[in-house]
């Protein structure tokens, strides 16, 4: 069968089952679907992108306000489009609310626990307004007699509209699922994995993070919309915090990784309740707590995940991504460097960095060094945007960049690498790689049109076939040793396509053999690929083996710069740092 088709498959058999089943059965086929599909987007905010929601119902409440508002307003003035105007309102409502949270939470850079929190609040606080609002929300009464959906003077019968409200419901839960194994989603699922790393290689991810949060609003809105002109009713409950609460549990069960799982959890659990609540009505919801409760001990990942662990591989093909090789940059695009200039850093009373200069105008191996303390890691820091300055500038490649965020100046042409490996451990090679070279160019519309195919820069092939991961793009980046995940690193962060390279003590952890594969990686990049590159390092050994110039920081200032041999012969140099070493580490 064609992918295409098994794709949609699903759409015209929910329908025919919702129509099929009978008014009663069919009916809430129909309700629980439409609720799987506002579980589904959860699960793309805080399975992919790790964003938890615990006031998703807020979205999706005001969305069947608007829907019942909008139907009920067009009913009494003989407006024949009012369905199609209550879809529309409640996805731009949720859409709205959706970015007013995020806007509060996200863009202010709120951990996870307060953002939750702050969710948590609006439910709260929504769910009170709605029972106090009687002139708008009808009160705890709510809003009754909605009509059903319609399209100017075609009116659904109760079949129809069931079958096409099951049929929507499953259109969008197969878009979410296509978004979810796009390069959108998977680059979602890496800033879940590591903000810094994300925003290193080019990705503005306060953006991202609110816009796949206000696209789940729009999704909630919609389906709320949808779900009242099913029921014809809505009251306060839809908005607060108990349905807020289903839809995380229903996410949690099926596995919030993925997006069919929490529709199929959603659909049992509501049918199993819905029988419960008929058969024991005073212990359905303690049943119901035990079940979770039992679940989330004995499978922590949600049931998909530990069914499709089960299953043959075979069905689950792994995503075939094509790496290719991007032809040289011209010799007419000659690099500037990078040129620092007075850079100041203070933390309160505290000074970390005072009046540094630096010159990487030209290709070669220039070295940090100095004691703990001494500023180095704060000033790599301050010059990818991770730490504003307070005093000094910079400019890349001729262009004032100074206090711009991380992902600009990595557009601008400027390369980290972090002490740590900086890696997003649940993806490939091969889509580490990928999501590094779109970094600079693709927003979230061209990920979602981009099909799995890059083509990497000589350089960072050239570190790739050094540390022999040819033939290893399908291995998970999180499964590497610590050196090959430094190395993985140091290829994703050229793959971005850097004029400047800035590298963070690159050999930490590593073997001897390890840190002598480093060095040849260096000095290659230099000698074949013209690169600048600013190196922290301890190991006195490994500067000397690549280091064309060294500079010393004391105390948050430059004490000296000079070649090595320079560097060795400075005797105040070389009573604090070098003789202290003993040829080993400074």
């Amino acid at each position: 069968m064609n992918p295409f088709v098994r794709q949609l498959l699903p759409i015209p058999l929910a329908a025919a089952a919702a129509v099929l089943a009978g008014p009663y059965a069919g009916g809430l086929l129909a309700q629980f679907l439409v609720l799987g599909t506002v579980t589904a987007a959860l699960a793309l905010t805080w399975g992919t992108a790790g964003i938890l929601n615990l006031g998703h119902s807020v979205t999706f409440g005001a969305g069947a306000y608007a829907g019942a508002w909008f139907s009920l307003f067009a009913e009494a003035h003989g407006g024949a489009y009012g369905s199609l105007a209550g879809l529309g309102a409640g996805a731009l409502l949720g859409g709205v609310m959706a970015w007013l949270i995020a806007a509060v939470g996200l863009r202010r850079r709120l951990d996870a626990v307060g953002f939750a929190l702050v969710t948590f609040v609006v439910a709260l606080a929504a769910e009170q307004v709605a029972g106090r609002w009687t002139g708008v929300t009808g009160g705890f009464n709510g809003l009754t007699d909605i009509p059903r959906f319609h399209i100017g003077a075609l009116s659904f019968t109760p079949t129809a509209a069931r079958g096409v409200t099951a049929g929507l419901a499953v259109l969008v839960i197969v878009l979410l699922a296509s978004l979810a194994r796009r390069p959108y989603g998977v680059a979602l699922a890496a800033v879940r994995d590591n903000e810094r790393r994300m925003a290193a290689l080019g990705y503005d991810v306060g953006a991202a993070k609110t816009g796949v949060f206000t696209f789940t609003g729009v999704v909630a809105g919609l389906m709320g919309a949808v779900y009242v002109m099913q029921v014809q009713f809505v009251s306060p409950g839809l908005i607060g915090l108990v349905m807020g609460t289903n839809f995380v549990v229903w996410a949690m069960l099926g596995s919030r990784r993925t997006v069919w799982g929490p529709v199929v959890a959603t659909l049992v659990v509501s049918a199993g309740a819905n029988l419960l609540a008929d058969a024991a009505l005073d212990y359905w919801l303690l049943v119901t707590g035990a079940a979770f409760v039992a679940a989330v001990v004995l499978v922590p990942d949600g049931v998909a995940v530990v069914v499709r662990h089960r299953m043959p591989a075979r069905w689950f093909p792994a995503r075939r991504v094509v790496l290719g090789r991007a032809a040289p940059v011209a010799d007419g695009q000659a690099r500037e460097g990078l040129v620092v200039r007075s850079v100041g850093c203070r933390f309160g009373p505290f000074t970390a960095l005072r009046g540094v200069d630096l010159d990487l105008t030209e290709p070669g191996v220039h070295c940090l060094i100095g004691p703990n303390g001494a500023g180095k890691s704060t000033l790599l820091d301050v010059l990818s945007g991770f730490t504003p300055a307070t005093d000094g500038s910079w400019r890349l490649n001729g262009q004032d960049v100074t206090g711009r965020p991380p992902w600009e100046l990595t557009r601008s042409g400027l390369g980290r690498k972090f002490q740590a490996p900086s890696i997003a451990g649940s993806l490939t090679l091969a889509e580490n790689l990928a999501l590094a070279r779109w970094g600079r160019t693709h927003g979230a519309r061209a990920l979602v049109r981009q099909r799995w195919t890059a083509n990497l820069p000589p350089e960072a092939w050239f570190v790739l076939d050094a540390a022999g991961f040819a033939d290893r793009m399908d291995t998970l980046a999180g499964s590497l040793s610590h050196g090959e995940q430094q190395l993985l690193e140091l290829a994703m962060t050229l793959t971005a396509g850097c004029d400047v390279l800035l590298l963070d003590e690159p050999t930490a952890g590593m073997t001897r053999s390890e840190t002598e594969q480093v060095a040849e990686v260096l000095r290659g990049l230099v000698h074949d690929h013209g690169l600048p590159v600013l190196v922290v390092e301890h190991d006195m050994a490994f500067i000397r083996s690549v280091a064309d110039r060294v500079t010393v920081l004391r105390g948050g200032e430059v004490m000296a710069t000079g070649t090595v041999a320079e560097i060795e012969s400075n005797s105040e140099v070389s009573a604090v740092y070098v003789g202290r070493a003993a040829g080993g580490r400074p």
